[in-house]
């Protein structure tokens, strides 16, 4: 259970972490170069500074697509979060995992259970609910508000779960480490590559701001693999994702004094129940 609730304490840590960086109005891609490169830096170390022995064309451009794919969440998490607020940011992320679900249905022939298609249903049910006012005719007015930048986000995550679905079924590595090898330097280099072009300034602020998000990223997945060794997935996955929800929904209010509307109670209530539902199943 220690490892478990590591991996949630974590998990908030980062979300929280970028909420600072946005409250303190940091210079953000110098904040996600230096997270990447502290995360380059133990990905290498756990993997013994080795890509994996059996990598091939098909499991590189796994990995060069995850590494940018990294970033680009971590880009999108963060305008959510100004937009939308850190309990539902958070909330969209982990509801994505519908989407690796559905497509294993589609793609791997794994036969849904009643309550993962309960929980499909009410995973896109929950949807409306995240934003900030009813969704109407103009669409215009509630993308501004932010609600496409969580959408985004949404199916941005999900692909990335599910490019690690393909990455073990498909294309599997004896040293998990080793292909974080790969993903975490493209997503340090892309992150490298926006701070030039958006000419900001690296500074101590955002040096120290980067590490601690570079090491509570690392370790809310080395935590969660650690929870999943000891304890039945069966239990991990749903408690994981609720709990980081309904955690992240507190300490957003005590915190930063968020303000959630009833609309959004109602969707996080929803997204809970589905994510429950989905890892039941």
């Amino acid at each position: 259970m220690l490892y478990l609730l590591l991996a949630i304490l974590t998990s908030v840590a980062v979300a929280h972490t970028l909420k600072y960086a946005e409250h303190r109005k940091l210079a953000i891609y110098p904040v996600y170069a230096v997270n990447y490169l502290i995360a380059t830096g133990i990905a290498l170390y756990g993997g013994g500074g080795q890509l994996p022995p059996s990598m091939g064309i098909e499991l590189g451009i796994v990995g060069v697509v995850m590494g940018f794919l990294f970033i680009g969440c971590f880009v999108l998490f963060s305008y959510s979060i100004r937009k939308l607020g850190v309990s539902i940011a958070v909330s969209l992320m982990r509801l994505a995992a519908v989407l690796p679900t559905i497509a294993s249905l589609l793609f791997f022939d794994d036969l849904p259970a009643a309550l993962q298609v309960i929980g499909i249903i009410l995973a896109f049910a929950a949807l409306p609910f995240a934003t900030k006012q009813p969704i109407g005719k103009d669409w215009r007015v509630l993308i501004a508000g932010g609600f496409g930048w969580g959408l985004l986000l949404f199916f941005a995550f999900g692909l990335v779960e599910f490019l690690f679905k393909i990455q073990k079924e498909l294309l599997p590595v004896d040293n998990s480490y080793q292909f974080l090898s790969l993903i975490f330097p493209i997503a340090f280099l892309t992150a490298v590559v926006l701070v030039v072009i958006k000419k900001q300034r690296v500074g101590l602020h955002e040096v120290g701001t980067g590490a601690v998000l570079g090491v509570v990223n690392f370790f809310s997945a080395y935590f969660f693999v650690l929870a999943l060794k000891e304890l039945p997935g069966v239990f991990v996955y749903p408690t994981n994702g609720v709990a980081i929800i309904l955690l992240t929904t507190v300490t957003g209010i005590l915190f930063w004094k968020e303000r959630v509307t009833k609309r959004n109670m109602v969707f996080i209530a929803i997204a809970s129940l589905a994510l429950a539902l989905l890892y039941q199943g």
